[in-house]
């Protein structure tokens, strides 16, 4: 057995969460290509946590660092105001959207925001491509 197959290996571990992953955050869906991959433990290790694969999901900084509450997960922003007739039409689709209940939109000072992640899949859904993968809700818990 090499030492990346050991199964005490936490380096080994984490790469084989990264390739699981396809080198994507799980949450906002950006790839290795133009930001830090981290990969958090979904039940911290201080709280009984394990290093088992199935408790490591890869995510971007920004994500990783909202699953600690340090930070905002990226987000689609949008502003709250008049409506022209083209909004209009694709707000009253995506409300008449039986997943819209999924998607963990959130307002604060005049703008909605909705994870990067869960926008991706409303515009897939809306223009009828059906995926297999539910939406995407950002990680409430910290390692």
């Amino acid at each position: 057995m090499t030492d990346t197959q050991h199964p005490l290996n936490v380096e080994g571990r984490k790469q084989a969460v990264r390739e699981r992953d396809r080198h994507r955050c799980v949450n906002c869906h950006r790839d290795a290509s133009d930001i830090t991959l981290d990969v958090h433990h979904i039940v911290p290790r201080g709280r009984g946590g394990s290093h088992r694969l199935s408790n490591m999901i890869t995510l971007c900084r920004q994500c990783h660092d909202a699953a600690h509450g340090k930070a905002m997960a990226p987000c689609v922003t949008f502003e709250r105001r008049p409506m022209d007739e083209d909004v209009f039409e694709l707000f009253l689709s995506w409300m008449d959207t039986p997943m819209l209940n999924e998607i963990a939109m959130f307002h604060r000072d005049g703008y909605w925001f909705v994870p990067k992640g869960d926008m991706e899949h409303l515009i897939k859904l809306l223009n009828g491509e059906h995926e297999d993968v539910g939406f995407v809700s950002p990680p409430t818990t910290s390692s």
